[in-house]
């Protein structure tokens, strides 16, 4: 059995690999199908996850096609970078009990693209919150971990106040919310 998980590793490694080249040569979609492909292999590989999130960060929103609870459907590849990333949090902490190599790491990537794909969906505060939570659920984080935190917690940070100063010259000019923000509520 353990030697057929590390096989499966081996052929998840190999994806990441070629899903890494295609990223480099700007070919997203593509990149996305293999990480998904690893994932296929090693179902519990962090870095997949994350670099999956990644790639589907840069697909803006688009469609991409993911196999959940064993069918082939499409969904929003920001929810499925939220999913990933949330995915990448319980396999730290419940198979990892958040320590030991490449962990702290993985948890810091998965706060920060969930962030950003909660931002692109629109939702700064879930966004803001989610970069807190970063900020105070892992303990190690190194002076590196923490600056890039509080840079994305400022800019979020920003948006949100520039959100709401755009609602309020709206409502000054009398102009109605707009339907993505009453979504929200």
């Amino acid at each position: 059995r353990a030697k057929d998980k590390e096989k499966r590793r081996k052929v998840g490694d190999e994806f990441k690999a070629k899903g890494n080249a295609a990223m480099a040569e700007g070919k997203v979609m593509k990149a996305f199908k293999l990480y998904s492909s690893g994932l296929q292999e090693d179902k519990s590989s962090c870095s997949l996850l994350t670099n999956r999130a990644l790639a589907a960060l840069k697909l803006g929103g688009r469609q991409v096609p993911v196999v959940k609870l064993g069918e082939d459907v499409e969904v929003d590849s920001y929810t499925q970078a939220i999913d990933d990333c949330t995915k990448v949090l319980d396999i730290c902490e419940f198979l990892f009990d958040n320590k030991g190599p490449g962990v702290r790491q993985a948890r810091v990537k998965a706060h920060l693209r969930r962030a950003a794909a909660y931002r692109a969906r629109g939702e700064v505060k879930k966004a803001m919150e989610e970069v807190e939570l970063g900020q105070t659920s892992i303990g190690d984080l190194t002076r590196e971990d923490k600056k890039e935190l509080e840079t994305w917690q400022a800019k979020y940070k920003a948006d949100e106040e520039e959100e709401e100063r755009l609602a309020r010259l709206r409502t000054m000019a009398g102009i109605p919310e707009r339907k993505e923000e009453k979504d929200e509520e």
